[in-house]
């Protein structure tokens, strides 16, 4: 089949593609419209060594992927949940899970806690109570390795912090780069991006549709379509009436 003659089958039903589509776009529309709103919230921590040196800037970096899977942890979660910020939601850690997405970057050397809820206040909530437990943890495991790994000076005499602690070998330092705060616009759903994609499908329903009814379609119309299908030469024909007669 030539080119052209694709484009004959369009045409001819060419009145399917945009009812199809139309129709497609709306309901997409209306029912992605009828969803409950979500609202994001996100924050980012950022991760550092000290002492400041390009050695513990590696062991900083190595530290990362494995701190964000304590991030998802209960023992986290749990504590996020007995925080202020979140007293007024009762939510478990159970839920904080739920609600929560993590990402890391090791080129930067920061971590992103993101949630999503139908409420946008309660959303940056969990991600302020989640990055300020994990700072809370870290802090408590960096006290841990002042006892375990004191560093020394080259005379063998352990280095003390201004609170008299022992000063670790390396102690991490976590960050949150501000805090979060309510979305004011929802991240889902999307109804126009929806009812977009629906026309699109809806065009190639209609395409497929329009070349379904050609194939089962079996009336001859023109000589050219006789000639292909009968292997018959057209003698005459009865012109279309243009018009009445006077």
């Amino acid at each position: 089949m030539r080119p052209e003659e694709y484009l004959r089958i369009i045409l001819r039903r060419w009145w399917l593609v945009p009812l199809i589509a139309g129709v497609a776009a709306l309901v997409a529309y209306v029912y992605t419209d009828a969803q409950p709103r979500v609202y994001s919230s996100n924050t980012t921590l950022s991760v550092t060594a000290e002492p400041l040196d390009q050695q513990n800037d590696i062991a900083a970096k190595n530290r990362l992927a494995p701190l964000k899977p304590i991030i998802a942890s209960g023992e986290v979660a749990g504590r996020a949940a007995a925080r202020p910020e979140l007293q007024p939601y009762g939510l478990d850690a159970g839920t904080i899970l739920g609600k929560l997405a993590l990402a890391h970057s090791p080129d930067t050397n920061t971590i992103q806690i993101a949630a999503s809820d139908g409420d946008p206040a309660r959303a940056a909530a969990i991600v302020n109570a989640v990055a300020a437990a994990f700072i809370g943890y870290v802090n408590e495991d960096n006290g841990r390795l002042q006892q375990l790994f004191p560093r020394f000076t080259q005379d063998g005499t352990p280095i003390a912090l201004r609170d008299g602690s022992l000063a670790p070998i390396i102690r991490l330092n976590v960050a949150q780069l501000g805090l979060a705060g309510p979305a004011a616009v929802p991240s889902a759903p999307r109804p126009k991006l929806n009812a977009a994609a629906g026309a699109i499908l809806g065009v190639a329903l209609a395409l497929v549709l329009a070349f379904t009814l050609e194939y089962l379609d079996d009336t001859l119309r023109t000589p050219e379509e006789v000639r292909r299908h009968l292997g018959l030469s057209v003698l005459s024909g009865v012109p279309k009436k243009r018009g009445r007669e006077s």
